[in-house]
């Protein structure tokens, strides 16, 4: 570029030279600046060639480089660009197992959580009729005292007409009855029991229809866990010691979990 403005000069100088008449004096001056115009134009052609050079020298050392470090390893960037594809797919790798670690975590809560909730509501429906059964307990108690009473003073009646029910005073009055009224207070007697019996077999199979069962006693070991002892008789014939010989009130099991302890009497 400075090889160019110089040249451009130089043909300026001349195109615009002195006349004719001023050729003698102007033509040493003249000489001269073409002199230096022609210094200016080589020199910088010089450096423009200079620097032409140092740039394409610098353009072949890298490209000799280059093609050198090609040759020494070729597949360098194939390495690296498959480098960078599996730090990536590791990368991907390891967020896929944290999100199946937390699905499993979170499947594994709900499905505990889901087992929980059915095995409470079981429980609920199970043990949901309890408080009521707890309820009718003393009210089968005082039932099956009654139909004691009524069984023993009808198996009293047909052999003495006159009889009187158990503990209880006079049949009619306090006074005999005659062997017409004997008879027909055995017949209502009978058929009175039986149709308490009825009704007491009844109210026991709906009780055990919603899970309600009579504990066995009499007879078998005495067990704390379903039984409380309130008192002792000594030991007799067919009773082995830490028996149950008699029992005072039922006890009642709803399902697999104790409703009423019974109490008993424990052989000494």
């Amino acid at each position: 570029m400075n090889a160019s403005k110089a040249k451009a000069a130089h043909e300026a100088e001349i195109g615009a030279g002195p006349s004719p008449d001023d050729a003698p004096a102007a033509r040493q001056p003249e000489a001269a600046g073409h002199a230096e115009a022609a210094d200016a134009w080589g020199h910088a052609a010089v450096q423009d060639g200079e620097g032409e050079r140092a740039a394409s020298d610098a353009a072949r050392e890298a490209d000799a480089k280059e093609a050198d470090a090609k040759e020494a390893d070729p597949c360098r960037a194939e390495r690296a660009r498959a480098a960078e594809w599996e730090a990536r797919a590791l990368e991907q790798e390891l967020k896929a197992r944290a999100h199946y670690d937390r699905y499993v975590r979170l499947a594994a809560e709900f499905e505990n959580y889901r087992k929980r909730t059915m095995r409470e509501q079981e429980q609920q429906r199970k043990y949901a009729v309890q408080p009521l059964a707890e309820r009718l307990l003393p009210v089968v108690d005082n039932f099956e005292r009654a139909l004691a009473q009524a069984q023993a003073y009808a198996a009293a009646v047909p052999g003495d007409p006159g009889a009187s029910p158990p503990e209880s005073g006079a049949a009619s009055g306090g006074s005999g009855a005659t062997p017409e009224e004997g008879n027909a207070g055995a017949g209502l007697s009978v058929a009175f029991v039986e149709g308490m019996t009825m009704i007491h077999r009844q109210l026991l199979k709906a009780l055990e229809e919603v899970g309600v069962t009579p504990l066995v006693t009499v007879g078998r070991p005495f067990d704390p866990n379903v039984h409380q002892a309130v008192g002792l008789v000594p030991r007799s014939e067919g009773l082995a010691s830490g028996t149950v010989a008699e029992e005072l009130q039922k006890g009642y099991m709803l399902h697999d979990r104790l409703l009423r302890p019974a109490m008993v009497k424990v052989v000494e």
